[in-house]
């Protein structure tokens, strides 16, 4: 009959088993930690003080700019390029603007930019150039002698 060899279970495996474990566990740690300190850092303004000091004037502001009625609608046009709508409050096209149009991605800071739109049809602006397929907050900002008539954020998708 063949006897089998059974090993014994000693402190060196032991040592081994515990050192595989945490060795794991800080190199995931570590790997986290790289990669949380090479991204995003996730700031949306520098002071969040400095900010919250002009949140009144804003508001009040946004009152408004919501009386007058102007809207606003983006969407991709041709080439992955936004195109702005504007309309008053009676749906009257809005015409002759200069829209100022901040582009930014959610989670990276080196893609902003601004965009210029010319108005290619009455209360219709195209920007001049594509953006990269991903998603994207624009910050769209219509500036007359009057003051800031209108001001929105819109989230688009381009594919």
């Amino acid at each position: 009959m063949l006897k089998s060899a059974k090993k014994e279970f000693t402190g060196r495996h032991m040592l081994i088993i515990i050192l595989a474990f945490f060795g794991v566990v800080l190199l995931a740690n570590g790997t986290l930690v790289v990669v949380a300190l090479t991204n995003w850092n996730g700031l949306v303004v520098p002071n969040g003080y400095v900010a919250s000091q002009k949140y009144n004037a804003a508001a009040e502001q946004a009152r408004i700019r919501a009386a007058s009625g102007w809207q606003g609608h983006i969407e991709t046009g041709e080439g992955g390029r936004p195109v702005l709508r504007l309309y008053n409050g009676k749906g009257d096209a809005i015409a002759g603007r200069q829209p100022q149009v901040h582009a930014a991605r959610p989670t990276h800071e080196n893609a902003d930019r601004d965009l210029v739109l010319q108005e290619i049809r009455p209360g219709v602006y195209r920007a001049n150039e594509s953006l990269a397929p991903g998603i994207w907050l624009l910050t769209v900002r219509v500036e007359s002698h009057q003051g800031l008539d209108y001001a929105e954020r819109f989230r688009l998708t381009i594919r």
